[in-house]
Protein backbone atom coordinates (compact mmCIF):
# COMPACT_ATOMS: atom_id res chain seq x y z
CA UNK A 1 0.00 0.00 0.00
CA UNK A 2 2.86 2.33 0.77
CA UNK A 3 4.45 1.68 -2.64
CA UNK A 4 1.18 2.58 -4.37
CA UNK A 5 0.94 5.78 -2.32
CA UNK A 6 4.49 6.69 -3.26
CA UNK A 7 3.77 6.04 -6.93
CA UNK A 8 0.68 8.26 -6.78
CA UNK A 9 2.70 10.99 -5.04
CA UNK A 10 5.44 10.78 -7.67
CA UNK A 11 2.83 10.96 -10.43
CA UNK A 12 1.21 14.02 -8.89
CA UNK A 13 4.60 15.66 -8.44
CA UNK A 14 5.53 15.01 -12.07
CA UNK A 15 2.16 16.35 -13.24
CA UNK A 16 2.59 19.47 -11.08
CA UNK A 17 6.06 20.08 -12.52
CA UNK A 18 4.78 19.62 -16.07
CA UNK A 19 1.88 22.02 -15.44
CA UNK A 20 4.19 24.63 -13.88
CA UNK A 21 6.65 24.31 -16.77
CA UNK A 22 3.92 24.74 -19.40
CA UNK A 23 2.39 27.74 -17.62
CA UNK A 24 5.82 29.29 -17.15
CA UNK A 25 6.64 28.87 -20.83
CA UNK A 26 3.24 30.28 -21.83
CA UNK A 27 3.77 33.40 -19.73
CA UNK A 28 1.28 35.35 -17.60
CA UNK A 29 -2.31 35.32 -18.79
CA UNK A 30 -2.50 39.09 -19.12
CA UNK A 31 0.48 39.29 -21.49
CA UNK A 32 -0.24 39.96 -25.16
CA UNK A 33 1.78 39.26 -28.30
CA UNK A 34 1.78 37.30 -31.52
CA UNK A 35 -0.61 34.37 -31.46
CA UNK A 36 0.75 30.80 -31.69
CA UNK A 37 4.25 31.92 -30.66
CA UNK A 38 6.13 30.65 -27.62
CA UNK A 39 7.95 33.14 -25.44
CA UNK A 40 11.67 33.29 -26.28
CA UNK A 41 12.67 34.30 -22.70
CA UNK A 42 9.93 33.30 -20.19
CA UNK A 43 11.68 34.72 -17.10
CA UNK A 44 12.20 38.11 -18.75
CA UNK A 45 8.57 38.05 -19.99
CA UNK A 46 7.25 37.41 -16.47
CA UNK A 47 9.37 40.24 -14.99
CA UNK A 48 8.31 42.59 -17.78
CA UNK A 49 4.64 41.69 -17.31
CA UNK A 50 4.64 42.32 -13.55
CA UNK A 51 6.64 45.54 -13.91
CA UNK A 52 4.28 46.90 -16.56
CA UNK A 53 1.28 45.92 -14.45
CA UNK A 54 2.30 47.60 -11.18
CA UNK A 55 5.17 50.05 -11.74
CA UNK A 56 4.57 53.37 -13.45
CA UNK A 57 7.14 55.27 -15.51
CA UNK A 58 7.64 57.74 -12.66
CA UNK A 59 8.00 54.90 -10.18
CA UNK A 60 10.62 53.22 -12.36
CA UNK A 61 12.61 56.46 -12.49
CA UNK A 62 12.44 56.79 -8.68
CA UNK A 63 13.58 53.19 -8.19
CA UNK A 64 16.52 53.74 -10.52
CA UNK A 65 17.52 56.87 -8.61
CA UNK A 66 17.32 54.98 -5.30
CA UNK A 67 19.48 52.19 -6.72
CA UNK A 68 22.04 54.77 -7.90
CA UNK A 69 22.09 56.71 -4.57
CA UNK A 70 22.14 53.63 -2.32
CA UNK A 71 25.94 53.06 -2.33
CA UNK A 72 26.61 56.76 -1.76
CA UNK A 73 24.07 56.96 1.06
CA UNK A 74 25.55 53.92 2.80
CA UNK A 75 29.08 55.31 2.61
CA UNK A 76 28.05 58.81 3.71
CA UNK A 77 25.72 57.73 6.47
CA UNK A 78 27.05 60.54 8.64
CA UNK A 79 26.25 63.15 6.01
CA UNK A 80 22.83 64.13 7.29
CA UNK A 81 21.43 66.07 4.26
CA UNK A 82 22.21 63.26 1.82
CA UNK A 83 20.81 60.60 4.14
CA UNK A 84 17.62 62.59 4.68
CA UNK A 85 17.15 62.96 0.92
CA UNK A 86 17.58 59.22 0.42
CA UNK A 87 15.18 58.35 3.26
CA UNK A 88 12.58 60.86 2.02
CA UNK A 89 12.74 59.51 -1.51
CA UNK A 90 12.60 55.89 -0.33
CA UNK A 91 9.64 56.54 1.99
CA UNK A 92 7.49 57.60 -0.96
CA UNK A 93 7.38 54.02 -2.29
CA UNK A 94 5.78 52.29 0.76
CA UNK A 95 3.47 55.27 1.35
CA UNK A 96 2.27 55.08 -2.26
CA UNK A 97 1.87 51.30 -1.91
CA UNK A 98 -0.31 51.62 1.19
CA UNK A 99 -2.44 54.58 0.05
CA UNK A 100 -2.80 53.13 -3.45
CA UNK A 101 -4.02 49.82 -2.05
CA UNK A 102 -6.55 51.50 0.24
CA UNK A 103 -7.81 53.75 -2.59
CA UNK A 104 -7.55 51.15 -5.35
CA UNK A 105 -10.26 51.49 -8.01
CA UNK A 106 -13.34 49.28 -7.86
CA UNK A 107 -14.50 49.34 -11.46
CA UNK A 108 -16.04 47.11 -14.09
CA UNK A 109 -14.73 47.54 -17.60
CA UNK A 110 -15.48 46.09 -21.02
CA UNK A 111 -13.30 46.34 -24.11
CA UNK A 112 -14.51 45.89 -27.68
CA UNK A 113 -11.53 45.93 -30.09
CA UNK A 114 -11.91 45.67 -33.86
CA UNK A 115 -12.11 42.00 -34.79
CA UNK A 116 -10.29 42.49 -38.10
CA UNK A 117 -8.05 45.20 -39.44
CA UNK A 118 -6.03 45.74 -42.59
CA UNK A 119 -2.29 46.18 -42.26
CA UNK A 120 -1.50 49.87 -42.08
CA UNK A 121 -5.05 50.86 -41.12
CA UNK A 122 -6.44 52.39 -37.93
CA UNK A 123 -9.43 51.16 -35.96
CA UNK A 124 -11.15 52.23 -32.76
CA UNK A 125 -11.28 50.30 -29.50
CA UNK A 126 -14.42 50.97 -27.48
CA UNK A 127 -14.41 50.94 -23.68
CA UNK A 128 -17.12 51.02 -21.07
CA UNK A 129 -15.89 51.72 -17.54
CA UNK A 130 -18.22 51.84 -14.54
CA UNK A 131 -17.33 52.72 -10.95
CA UNK A 132 -18.94 50.11 -8.69
CA UNK A 133 -17.21 51.27 -5.50
CA UNK A 134 -18.38 53.60 -2.74
CA UNK A 135 -15.77 56.28 -3.32
CA UNK A 136 -14.69 58.19 -6.43
CA UNK A 137 -11.61 57.01 -8.30
CA UNK A 138 -8.98 59.33 -9.71
CA UNK A 139 -6.39 59.26 -12.47
CA UNK A 140 -7.59 56.11 -14.20
CA UNK A 141 -5.53 54.78 -17.10
CA UNK A 142 -7.65 52.51 -19.33
CA UNK A 143 -5.86 49.54 -20.90
CA UNK A 144 -2.55 50.35 -19.24
CA UNK A 145 -0.72 47.13 -20.18
CA UNK A 146 1.66 47.33 -23.16
CA UNK A 147 0.33 46.33 -26.57
CA UNK A 148 2.26 44.14 -29.05
CA UNK A 149 5.01 45.96 -30.91
CA UNK A 150 3.08 45.76 -34.18
CA UNK A 151 0.41 48.08 -32.75
CA UNK A 152 0.66 51.78 -32.00
CA UNK A 153 -1.65 54.25 -30.26
CA UNK A 154 -1.77 57.46 -32.35
CA UNK A 155 -3.73 59.41 -29.70
CA UNK A 156 -2.15 57.78 -26.63
CA UNK A 157 -3.91 55.87 -23.91
CA UNK A 158 -7.35 56.82 -22.65
CA UNK A 159 -7.38 58.47 -19.22
CA UNK A 160 -10.19 59.38 -16.83
CA UNK A 161 -9.48 62.14 -14.32
CA UNK A 162 -12.35 61.32 -11.97
CA UNK A 163 -15.17 58.79 -11.95
CA UNK A 164 -17.88 59.21 -9.33
CA UNK A 165 -19.57 56.22 -7.61
CA UNK A 166 -22.05 54.60 -10.00
CA UNK A 167 -20.88 56.69 -12.95
CA UNK A 168 -20.17 55.03 -16.29
CA UNK A 169 -17.91 56.33 -19.05
CA UNK A 170 -17.84 55.25 -22.72
CA UNK A 171 -14.53 55.91 -24.43
CA UNK A 172 -12.73 55.29 -27.71
CA UNK A 173 -9.04 54.81 -28.42
CA UNK A 174 -7.51 54.67 -31.93
CA UNK A 175 -5.38 51.58 -32.64
CA UNK A 176 -3.07 51.32 -35.64
CA UNK A 177 -1.82 47.97 -36.97
CA UNK A 178 1.52 47.99 -38.75
CA UNK A 179 2.05 44.34 -39.70
CA UNK A 180 -0.08 41.44 -40.87
CA UNK A 181 -0.67 38.67 -38.37
CA UNK A 182 -2.91 37.17 -35.71
CA UNK A 183 -2.35 38.96 -32.40
CA UNK A 184 -3.47 38.50 -28.83
CA UNK A 185 -3.98 41.79 -27.03
CA UNK A 186 -3.08 42.11 -23.35
CA UNK A 187 -5.86 41.60 -20.89
CA UNK A 188 -8.09 44.59 -20.26
CA UNK A 189 -6.60 46.37 -17.21
CA UNK A 190 -7.72 49.65 -15.65
CA UNK A 191 -5.17 51.05 -13.19
CA UNK A 192 -4.69 54.15 -11.04
CA UNK A 193 -1.39 55.51 -9.73
CA UNK A 194 -3.09 57.87 -7.26
CA UNK A 195 -1.72 59.63 -5.22
CA UNK A 196 1.99 59.83 -6.18
CA UNK A 197 1.98 57.78 -9.42
CA UNK A 198 4.86 55.59 -8.33
CA UNK A 199 2.88 52.35 -8.03
CA UNK A 200 -0.45 51.55 -9.64
CA UNK A 201 -3.28 49.31 -8.54
CA UNK A 202 -6.09 48.22 -10.81
CA UNK A 203 -8.63 45.63 -11.89
CA UNK A 204 -8.93 43.38 -14.90
CA UNK A 205 -11.86 43.71 -17.25
CA UNK A 206 -13.47 41.60 -19.94
CA UNK A 207 -13.57 41.70 -23.70
CA UNK A 208 -12.12 40.14 -26.82
CA UNK A 209 -8.36 39.82 -27.09
CA UNK A 210 -7.71 38.33 -30.55
CA UNK A 211 -7.28 40.74 -33.47
CA UNK A 212 -6.68 39.56 -37.03
CA UNK A 213 -4.60 41.93 -39.14
CA UNK A 214 -5.13 40.80 -42.72
CA UNK A 215 -3.06 41.97 -45.68
CA UNK A 216 -4.01 45.26 -47.25
CA UNK A 217 -5.18 44.95 -50.85
CA UNK A 218 -6.86 46.86 -53.64
CA UNK A 219 -9.94 45.37 -55.33
CA UNK A 220 -9.27 43.82 -58.74
CA UNK A 221 -11.29 44.91 -61.72
CA UNK A 222 -9.63 43.42 -64.82
CA UNK A 223 -8.89 39.86 -63.72
CA UNK A 224 -10.34 37.29 -66.12
CA UNK A 225 -10.94 33.84 -64.66
CA UNK A 226 -12.73 30.74 -65.81
CA UNK A 227 -16.51 30.75 -65.57
CA UNK A 228 -17.10 27.18 -66.74
CA UNK A 229 -19.80 25.23 -64.95
CA UNK A 230 -18.72 21.74 -63.94
CA UNK A 231 -20.42 18.87 -62.18
CA UNK A 232 -20.17 19.07 -58.40
CA UNK A 233 -20.78 15.90 -56.32
CA UNK A 234 -23.81 16.39 -54.13
CA UNK A 235 -25.13 19.16 -56.30
CA UNK A 236 -26.38 22.41 -54.94
CA UNK A 237 -27.08 20.84 -51.53
CA UNK A 238 -23.41 21.35 -50.64
CA UNK A 239 -23.59 25.06 -51.40
CA UNK A 240 -26.04 27.85 -50.81
CA UNK A 241 -29.50 28.24 -52.24
CA UNK A 242 -28.85 31.83 -53.32
CA UNK A 243 -29.92 32.29 -56.94
CA UNK A 244 -30.56 28.58 -57.51
CA UNK A 245 -33.03 25.96 -56.43
CA UNK A 246 -33.18 22.21 -56.70
CA UNK A 247 -35.02 21.20 -59.86
CA UNK A 248 -37.50 18.35 -59.36
CA UNK A 249 -36.84 15.74 -62.08
CA UNK A 250 -39.30 12.98 -61.18
CA UNK A 251 -39.84 9.98 -58.92
CA UNK A 252 -38.47 6.46 -58.79
CA UNK A 253 -38.73 3.39 -56.60
CA UNK A 254 -37.02 3.44 -53.23
CA UNK A 255 -33.56 1.86 -53.08
CA UNK A 256 -31.65 0.80 -50.03
CA UNK A 257 -29.65 3.74 -48.69
CA UNK A 258 -31.93 6.48 -50.06
CA UNK A 259 -32.76 9.40 -47.80
CA UNK A 260 -36.15 8.71 -46.21
CA UNK A 261 -36.80 12.47 -46.12
CA UNK A 262 -37.18 12.35 -49.92
CA UNK A 263 -40.08 9.85 -49.83
CA UNK A 264 -43.00 10.96 -52.01
CA UNK A 265 -45.97 9.95 -49.88
CA UNK A 266 -48.68 10.51 -52.47
CA UNK A 267 -46.95 8.24 -55.01
CA UNK A 268 -46.41 5.60 -52.30
CA UNK A 269 -50.15 5.72 -51.47
CA UNK A 270 -51.09 5.45 -55.14
CA UNK A 271 -48.66 2.65 -56.12
CA UNK A 272 -48.49 0.78 -52.81
CA UNK A 273 -44.67 0.73 -52.66
CA UNK A 274 -42.06 3.26 -51.46
CA UNK A 275 -41.26 6.02 -53.95
CA UNK A 276 -38.69 8.80 -53.55
CA UNK A 277 -38.20 12.15 -55.26
CA UNK A 278 -35.31 12.55 -57.70
CA UNK A 279 -33.59 15.86 -58.42
CA UNK A 280 -31.32 16.97 -61.24
CA UNK A 281 -27.69 17.34 -60.19
CA UNK A 282 -26.31 20.86 -60.32
CA UNK A 283 -23.28 22.15 -62.18
CA UNK A 284 -21.31 24.81 -60.35
CA UNK A 285 -18.40 27.12 -61.00
CA UNK A 286 -15.52 26.04 -58.77
CA UNK A 287 -12.17 27.88 -58.51
CA UNK A 288 -9.07 27.05 -56.47
CA UNK A 289 -6.63 29.70 -55.24
CA UNK A 290 -3.21 28.25 -54.40
CA UNK A 291 -0.65 30.44 -52.63
CA UNK A 292 3.03 29.51 -52.54
CA UNK A 293 4.66 30.08 -49.14
CA UNK A 294 8.24 28.84 -49.62
CA UNK A 295 10.79 31.42 -48.48
CA UNK A 296 14.46 31.17 -47.43
CA UNK A 297 15.09 30.16 -43.84
CA UNK A 298 15.70 33.26 -41.68
CA UNK A 299 18.80 33.72 -39.57
CA UNK A 300 18.54 32.87 -35.89
CA UNK A 301 18.62 36.52 -34.77
CA UNK A 302 15.64 37.27 -37.01
CA UNK A 303 13.35 34.87 -35.13
CA UNK A 304 12.97 37.33 -32.24
CA UNK A 305 11.49 40.07 -34.45
CA UNK A 306 11.13 38.77 -38.02
CA UNK A 307 11.73 41.45 -40.64
CA UNK A 308 9.05 42.30 -43.15
CA UNK A 309 9.35 40.07 -46.22
CA UNK A 310 8.06 42.22 -49.11
CA UNK A 311 7.71 39.25 -51.48
CA UNK A 312 5.64 37.18 -49.05
CA UNK A 313 3.50 40.15 -48.00
CA UNK A 314 2.86 41.00 -51.65
CA UNK A 315 1.77 37.41 -52.28
CA UNK A 316 -0.64 37.58 -49.33
CA UNK A 317 -2.06 40.87 -50.62
CA UNK A 318 -2.55 39.47 -54.12
CA UNK A 319 -4.22 36.36 -52.70
CA UNK A 320 -6.57 38.55 -50.67
CA UNK A 321 -7.41 40.60 -53.76
CA UNK A 322 -8.17 37.46 -55.78
CA UNK A 323 -10.32 36.07 -52.95
CA UNK A 324 -12.19 39.36 -52.78
CA UNK A 325 -12.76 39.29 -56.54
CA UNK A 326 -14.13 35.74 -56.40
CA UNK A 327 -16.25 36.44 -53.31
CA UNK A 328 -18.21 39.00 -55.32
CA UNK A 329 -19.13 36.32 -57.86
CA UNK A 330 -21.35 33.26 -57.69
CA UNK A 331 -18.56 30.70 -57.44
CA UNK A 332 -17.21 28.21 -54.94
CA UNK A 333 -13.66 29.06 -53.85
CA UNK A 334 -11.04 26.71 -52.38
CA UNK A 335 -8.13 28.52 -50.76
CA UNK A 336 -4.98 26.43 -50.37
CA UNK A 337 -1.97 27.72 -48.46
CA UNK A 338 0.77 25.80 -46.68
CA UNK A 339 2.92 27.26 -43.94
CA UNK A 340 3.79 25.64 -40.62
CA UNK A 341 0.27 24.21 -40.98
CA UNK A 342 -1.68 23.28 -44.09
CA UNK A 343 -4.64 25.62 -44.57
CA UNK A 344 -7.57 24.77 -46.75
CA UNK A 345 -10.70 26.85 -46.69
CA UNK A 346 -13.78 26.50 -48.88
CA UNK A 347 -15.97 29.55 -49.32
CA UNK A 348 -18.35 31.22 -51.68
CA UNK A 349 -22.12 30.85 -52.23
CA UNK A 350 -22.69 31.33 -48.48
CA UNK A 351 -20.38 28.42 -47.57
CA UNK A 352 -18.05 31.01 -46.08
CA UNK A 353 -17.31 34.67 -46.14
CA UNK A 354 -14.41 36.81 -47.27
CA UNK A 355 -13.58 37.62 -43.65
CA UNK A 356 -12.84 33.95 -42.98
CA UNK A 357 -10.45 33.81 -45.93
CA UNK A 358 -8.72 36.94 -44.68
CA UNK A 359 -8.36 35.34 -41.23
CA UNK A 360 -6.50 32.45 -42.85
CA UNK A 361 -4.19 34.87 -44.67
CA UNK A 362 -3.58 36.78 -41.43
CA UNK A 363 -2.37 33.60 -39.69
CA UNK A 364 -0.23 32.45 -42.61
CA UNK A 365 3.55 32.30 -42.11
CA UNK A 366 6.36 31.51 -44.53
CA UNK A 367 7.40 27.89 -44.94
CA UNK A 368 11.02 26.76 -45.00
CA UNK A 369 10.09 23.35 -46.48
CA UNK A 370 8.62 23.23 -49.97
CA UNK A 371 4.83 23.02 -49.44
CA UNK A 372 3.99 21.74 -52.93
CA UNK A 373 5.15 18.24 -52.07
CA UNK A 374 2.19 18.08 -49.68
CA UNK A 375 -0.26 20.37 -51.44
CA UNK A 376 -0.15 19.24 -55.05
CA UNK A 377 -1.37 15.68 -54.39
CA UNK A 378 -4.44 16.89 -52.51
CA UNK A 379 -5.16 19.42 -55.20
CA UNK A 380 -4.81 16.98 -58.08
CA UNK A 381 -7.21 14.45 -56.52
CA UNK A 382 -10.04 16.96 -56.87
CA UNK A 383 -8.86 18.57 -60.09
CA UNK A 384 -11.75 17.11 -62.09
CA UNK A 385 -14.25 19.14 -60.06
CA UNK A 386 -12.42 22.45 -60.38
CA UNK A 387 -13.25 24.87 -63.16
CA UNK A 388 -10.12 26.99 -62.81
CA UNK A 389 -7.01 27.45 -60.71
CA UNK A 390 -5.23 30.65 -59.69
CA UNK A 391 -1.59 30.05 -58.77
CA UNK A 392 0.39 32.67 -56.84
CA UNK A 393 4.03 31.57 -56.93
CA UNK A 394 7.10 32.94 -55.19
CA UNK A 395 9.69 31.07 -57.26
CA UNK A 396 9.95 29.20 -60.54
CA UNK A 397 11.67 25.81 -60.30
CA UNK A 398 11.14 22.18 -61.31
CA UNK A 399 8.36 21.26 -58.79
CA UNK A 400 6.31 24.28 -59.84
CA UNK A 401 6.85 23.57 -63.51
CA UNK A 402 5.62 20.00 -63.00
CA UNK A 403 2.53 21.27 -61.20
CA UNK A 404 1.62 23.73 -63.94
CA UNK A 405 2.28 21.15 -66.67
CA UNK A 406 0.01 18.66 -64.93
CA UNK A 407 -2.77 21.23 -64.61
CA UNK A 408 -2.51 22.10 -68.30
CA UNK A 409 -2.63 18.39 -69.24
CA UNK A 410 -5.87 17.98 -67.31
CA UNK A 411 -7.41 20.84 -69.22
CA UNK A 412 -7.89 23.13 -66.24
CA UNK A 413 -8.12 26.84 -66.91
CA UNK A 414 -5.10 28.21 -65.11
CA UNK A 415 -4.04 31.74 -64.21
CA UNK A 416 -0.54 31.92 -62.72
CA UNK A 417 1.28 34.84 -61.10
CA UNK A 418 4.96 34.89 -60.18
CA UNK A 419 6.14 37.49 -57.68
CA UNK A 420 9.83 38.28 -57.99
CA UNK A 421 11.89 41.22 -56.73
CA UNK A 422 12.69 43.70 -59.45
CA UNK A 423 15.93 42.94 -61.27
CA UNK A 424 16.36 39.31 -60.15
CA UNK A 425 15.57 37.76 -63.52
CA UNK A 426 14.54 38.84 -66.97
CA UNK A 427 11.09 38.25 -68.41
CA UNK A 428 12.45 35.98 -71.15
CA UNK A 429 13.30 33.24 -68.64
CA UNK A 430 9.63 32.50 -67.90
CA UNK A 431 6.77 31.12 -70.07
CA UNK A 432 4.58 33.60 -71.88
CA UNK A 433 1.45 32.61 -69.98
CA UNK A 434 3.11 33.30 -66.61
CA UNK A 435 2.41 36.79 -65.30
CA UNK A 436 5.49 38.16 -63.55
CA UNK A 437 4.88 40.91 -60.98
CA UNK A 438 7.04 42.83 -58.55
CA UNK A 439 6.09 43.48 -54.90
CA UNK A 440 6.04 47.21 -55.58
CA UNK A 441 3.48 46.78 -58.37
CA UNK A 442 1.16 44.89 -56.01
CA UNK A 443 1.53 46.97 -52.86
CA UNK A 444 1.19 50.37 -54.57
Amino acid sequence: MSSMTQAISRGRGAAAKTTFRSRFQAGPKWLGGKSRHRLPAPLFSWCFAYASRYVTLTGAAVLLCLAAFLPVAVQAITAMPLSLLFVLLASLVPVNLLLGYLLRPQVRCLREPPRRMAAGSTGDIQYRVRNVGRRPVYDLVVDSLPFPVSFSLPAGRVRIDCLAPGEEATLRMPLRAARRGSYRLPAMYVASGFPFHLWQWGMFGTGDRVVYVHPAFKPLSGLELSSRMMYHPGGISLSSKIGHSLEFQGTREYREGDDIRQIHWRSWARLGRPVVREYREEYLCHTAVVMDTLRPRPFFWQEMLPPVDPVFEAAASLTAAVADHLARQDVIVDLFAAGPDLYRFRGGRSLGFLDNMLDVLACLEPAVVDPFAELSEELLTEIAEISGVVLILLSWDEPRQRLTDRLRQLGVDMTAFLIRPDGQASREEYPEWLRVLTPEAIMT
